[in-house]
């Protein structure tokens, strides 16, 4: 028993058996081969590894590092290392273990890894064209890789990704993952990026074809929700809203771990504000911003609870709703329109000197998207309640004249002839009614706009 003590303590001061002790010239403690020493604690690395406890393996793979710095699985060892600073959230500090690698390992059979990940890492930096590079450069370099349909596949998505995307080559990229490695194991992902990618193209019906195809081809991949979540957002944008919300629905019902579940829920609440039922709209925006505080949707849902409110002519709700939208939210890319409701509130409250003020605002900070059209119409609304007809002039011709095929031009012409004829100007007012009818022939207001020309400026109507 005092022997084994004696050896066990001999063991840790100088290494007894085939490894530890002070590493020799070259790697081992006595310069000689000590293989099973650094394979050992290799094979311990990959399986702590392999199970992710990354901070346990990354420990062992550096260890190996410093005890055998000449053996032959230090290059391996080095870009576990990286990997793992990738997986543990630090992209820049596993580059930088990567550009080293390749310094010191410059004939490593490894390579191909390394230039894989060193893509990745590029990508997660939100370098996309480095990335593109990078993975450009593993098939370039190393035609046998097994990376190939891997890096082919960040092709896809660094084009993707690109600003502006590059569309179309990553859908080419894409559907080659497809064609070249069917069996692969990112054929799956491909698939489901085609389908994507024609989303994005706003070509639905093959996105809704390629997505399908997905779910067929490619049974239990992992992707069933996603896929799911944009064949209802398909049924959305084909104004399907009914199959929608039953898409989206069973998403919600079928997958209840997913990380899908908070966009899921918010077009959810679309379909159902879509299809009118405000109440239940409103239930899932709320819902959302109670699990989901932190989605990235979070700032349009808060919207969307306030065009509910205001559907339902909750004026002052909706108000307070988009104010606290504002506030809460401010880089929102809705902003815009949150700043437009809050001056429709406003006005529908008949507070028209704040209206103003408030869409005065909207237009000059956000003078070139979507929501300016009604900016200018409800700008003019505001100012013809105040009986400023010369400005409220100014903005009507602007909508006609920059958006004349906003979902406003019909209500504008109205006011348009109706402006004109409280000036006084029956010859523009006739002139407008004129291309009134011309434009909106089926207008549901034509009849009234006529008459209250008829009453300023006598004439009949057709």
């Amino acid at each position: 028993m005092r022997q084994l003590i004696a050896c066990a303590t001999l063991a840790l001061l100088l290494g007894c058996g085939t490894s530890g002790g002070n590493p020799g010239p070259s790697g081992t403690p006595d310069g000689g081969t000590a293989a099973s020493g650094d394979a050992a604690l290799f094979a311990q690395a990959k399986a702590d590894y392999d199970a992710k406890r990354y901070s346990v393996a990354r420990g062992e793979f550096q260890d190996l590092l410093l005890r055998f710095p000449s053996s032959t699985l230090a290059d391996q060892s080095t870009v576990y290392i990286a990997i793992i600073d990738y997986y543990l959230g630090n992209p820049a500090a596993a580059r930088s273990e990567i550009q080293a690698f390749f310094t010191k390992f410059p004939r490593s059979a490894d390579a191909d890894r390394a230039q894989y990940w060193l893509g990745r890492c590029d990508y997660a930096l939100k370098d996309y064209q480095a990335a593109l590079t990078d993975f450009q450069a593993v098939l370039a370099t190393y035609p046998t890789s097994n990376y190939r349909d891997n890096a082919q596949l960040w092709i896809g998505r660094s084009y993707y990704n690109f600003t502006p995307p590059d569309f179309m080559k990553a859908l080419d990229a894409f559907k080659k993952v497809v064609s070249d490695f069917p069996k692969g194991t990112t054929a799956p992902e491909s698939q489901y990026w085609i389908g994507r990618t024609y989303f994005e193209l706003k070509d639905f019906v093959n996105a809704r074809s390629e997505l399908g195809k997905q779910l067929s081809s490619y049974p239990m991949s992992g992707f069933e929700d996603v896929v799911n979540l944009y064949l209802g957002r398909c049924d959305f944008e084909t104004r399907q809203f009914a199959q929608a919300k039953s898409t989206l629905e069973a998403v919600i019902r079928s997958y209840p771990t997913s990380q899908e579940l908070d966009n899921a829920t918010y077009w959810l609440g679309r379909s159902d504000f879509e299809l009118a039922d405000y109440t239940g709209a409103q239930m899932q925006f709320q819902h959302l911003l109670t699990a989901w505080p932190q989605s990235k949707v979070a700032d349009n849902a808060a919207y969307w609870i306030g065009r509910s409110e205001f559907a339902q002519n909750q004026w002052m709700p909706a108000l307070m709703q988009f104010q606290a939208t504002a506030s809460n939210y401010p880089m929102s890319n809705v902003l815009d329109w949150v700043t437009l409701f809050i001056g429709r509130c406003q006005f529908q409250l008949a507070d028209y000197m704040a209206a103003e003020v408030t869409i005065t605002r909207e237009l000059t900070t956000w003078p070139a998207t979507e929501a300016a059209a009604g900016g200018h119409y409800w700008l003019g609304r505001a100012q013809y309640a105040q009986m400023k007809l010369a400005q409220a002039l100014s903005e009507f011709k602007t909508v006609l004249a920059m958006y004349p095929t906003s979902d406003w031009a019909d209500n504008t012409y109205h006011y348009l002839v109706r402006t004109y004829a409280d000036t006084g100007d029956c010859a523009n007012a006739n002139a407008a009614y004129a291309m009134y009818r011309t434009a909106f022939p089926m207008s549901q207001f034509l009849s009234q706009t006529c008459a209250y020309r008829m009453m300023k400026c006598a004439g009949t109507c057709p």
